[in-house]
């Protein structure tokens, strides 16, 4: 058995990957507020209440990306001869050879680092119940890929 040991997300991103985030958080979030307190309470009333929104947006973002980088759960990947797992603290991501139905390719962008969502289910139990991710940042990757597809149904 091999065992692939994942880097948290937080160490593969750069500077402006971690900025760029912080960025969208607090400008989804401060729209959120801002239409939350104009079209349902009434209460924006002054530029102070624009300023206020915008601060907390900022302060909301900064703190859901740290909490996010910082309490990211170990992630390991475990090839055997007849099946492959991914294990976390809290669960077992567990694909058999031969039994592979659905791989998705995720693009790169500042959320994650791309990579392959793995599934043994349809494109709708992938949807709900998940499936075993392989990640890009992975420099094993081609080689977890290529194990993969060898085990895929053609359907």
């Amino acid at each position: 058995m091999e065992t692939y040991r994942v880097p948290p997300p937080n160490t593969t991103r750069t500077r402006s990957q971690k900025i760029w985030r912080v960025l969208y958080i607090a400008a989804l979030y401060s729209t959120i507020l801002f239409v939350v307190d104009r079209v349902l309470f009434h209460q924006f009333r002054s530029a102070i209440d624009a300023i206020s929104i915008v601060f907390q947006g900022i302060l909301f973002g900064l703190t859901f990306s740290w909490l996010v980088g910082e309490f990211s759960l170990p992630y390991q990947i475990v090839v055997g001869d007849q099946e492959m797992w991914g294990n976390t603290p809290l669960s077992k991501r567990t694909i058999h050879r031969g039994r592979v139905r659905k791989i998705v390719e995720r693009r790169k962008n500042f959320w994650s680092s791309g990579g392959i969502l793995v599934s043994e289910r349809s494109r709708l139990g992938l949807y709900f119940w998940g499936g075993l991710w392989v990640p890009k940042s992975l420099p094993e990757f081609e080689h977890l890929r290529a194990i993969v597809e060898s085990w895929r149904i053609d359907n």
